[in-house]
């Protein structure tokens, strides 16, 4: 790891003979030595097997008096004789880190065998030319001890280099931070805020975290980068929360009845089998036999296979709408078709029940549709119609306009029939709507079941057509939108 800082400070180091401590301090900066010289320190090896952050550690030149070198007397003279060596410091478990001057390849081959046998945190060599320049990369042949890099590897500490007038500024502190307290510079005022018996020496520290390498602007990148996902998360979270509020309140109008998805095109509803136990049956009675009233609003035929009640014998199931059918004939209808009721297109479902989970599709499509009634209603000047017609409903609506025109004197808005005469009227449309196909030869030779079951998949077939129609309508105008406005409707239904 290469080094990102490079600074020497002096530091006071305990005397072991008074003081137990082994804490060096950093020197008041007013009275201590101080040099950084971080642009430009300059990496030749970084072996770091500890992995340590920082290279951190006392000051030292190592000593080859007492050895056989290799270094010439103008190379040992490039280091002051009394410079700061290992000799200097009490004996105690510090670390160090060494600095040479990097001359002959046997003379630094001797400085670097040295430090191996002291295990120092690492070195700092410079060449003795005086420059102020940042040295040559460690590819520069100034650097090679012809060994082939062998050096590198060979040294488990990190190496760096520094300008050649760095370096003897260096050595000659080290040689002024040497002694005494009181010899050292401004030795005076030294002993005046520590112990004299201490030792003043120099501290040597290099910042090699991958922290410190990241440029400026990759950092304000990355800050942006924050902000924009805090931003989107923050949208969607806010999304999130409006959708499953738009969704709750779809649901709780489709229990209350308000809103019918089947009718409007967006979701096939079909009536469970539990809930279709639970309407009521009754034995048909003749509205000519008023003394036994059962079925106060009925009709005289089931409006899916076109046979009449039998009075008093036939069973029938009366929907929520009040209309009534063969058990045999609406139940499988409901439970796998469709939960409207044929005559009117009511919701057979009971009120307070949503039989779907509500998404974020249907509430945008029931929005567009609802949106649709209402320019419809305001384009021709009249109420909005709650649910879309079924086509029973609109040939009800043309044979009772048309029965009304033909009739003087009768009572064009119907306000003068009674619920069974309209009743009628609608089945009579039924009628003509389920038949308009005839039945089959071959079917009605089979029997009434045969005949019933028909006439029962001709009512799903027609309510399929309705259905498909609506969610037709539905998908047309939805696709017919601008594409900014579906996009925002998929985040917010207020938008469609």
């Amino acid at each position: 790891m290469s080094a990102q800082t490079f600074d020497v400070v002096a530091v006071v180091v305990p005397n072991p003979q008074i003081d137990h401590t082994h804490n060096a301090r950093i020197v008041n900066a007013s009275i201590g030595y101080r040099l950084d010289a971080s642009d430009l320190i300059r990496t030749l090896s970084n072996n770091n097997p500890d992995r340590r952050p920082e290279i951190a550690g006392l000051f030292y030149v190592p000593d080859l008096s007492d050895t056989d070198s290799g270094c010439s007397t103008t190379e040992l003279a490039l280091v002051p004789s009394n410079v700061t060596k290992l000799m200097s410091f009490p004996h105690e478990n510090y670390p160090f880190i060494g600095l040479v001057p990097w001359t002959s390849a046997a003379c630094v081959q001797a400085y670097l065998a040295s430090m191996r046998a002291t295990a120092v945190r690492g070195a700092v060599v410079y060449h003795p030319d005086g420059l102020v320049d940042p040295p040559e990369p460690v590819s520069d042949s100034t650097w090679s001890l012809d060994d082939g890099g062998e050096w590198q590897s060979q040294n488990q500490f990190p190496i760096y280099a520094v300008p050649g007038a760095i370096g003897a500024e260096l050595m000659l502190a080290l040689a002024r931070y040497s002694g005494n307290m009181s010899t050292a510079p401004l030795g005076d005022q030294l002993v005046q805020q520590y112990d004299s018996r201490n030792f003043v020496r120099l501290y040597a520290h290099m910042d090699v975290s991958t922290g410190a390498t990241m440029p400026s602007l990759w950092i304000f990148l990355i800050i942006v980068l924050a902000l924009l996902l805090s931003l989107v998360l923050f949208s969607a979270l806010i999304v999130h929360f409006v959708q499953r509020r738009q969704r709750r309140i779809l649901a709780r109008r489709v229990a209350n009845g308000e809103v019918d998805l089947e009718a409007l095109g967006i979701k096939r509803l079909k009536v469970p089998q539990e809930l279709l136990d639970k309407m009521p049956q009754y034995t048909f009675t003749s509205k000519a036999d008023a003394s036994t009233p059962e079925v106060p609003f009925t009709q005289p035929t089931c409006p899916i296979c076109l046979d009449d009640f039998v009075d008093a014998e036939t069973t029938v199931r009366q929907l929520p709408c009040r209309h009534i059918f063969h058990p045999e004939c609406i139940d499988p209808f409901l439970r796998e078709n469709s939960s409207l009721c044929p005559m009117c297109k009511k919701s057979a479902l009971p009120a307070g029940y949503c039989p779907v989970g509500v998404t974020n599709l249907m509430v945008r499509r029931e929005r567009l549709v609802r949106r649709m009634q209402e320019r419809a209603a305001a384009e021709a000047g009249g109420p909005t119609q709650p649910r879309m017609m079924s086509s029973v409903q609109r040939r009800f609506r043309s044979f009772r306009a048309t029965s009304t025109s033909a009739a003087p004197g009768s009572d064009p808005e119907g306000a003068g029939s009674t619920p069974n005469q309209l009743d009628n009227l609608a089945l009579n449309n039924v009628a003509m709507d389920t038949h308009t196909t005839e039945v089959p030869a071959e079917v009605r030779a089979q029997g009434t079941s045969a005949r019933r079951a028909w006439l029962r998949q001709r009512m799903a077939s027609l309510r399929e057509q309705d259905y498909t129609q609506a969610a037709e309508e539905a998908r047309a105008a939805d696709e017919t939108r601008p594409l900014w406005r579906r996009i925002a409707g998929r985040f917010n239904p207020r938008w469609v």
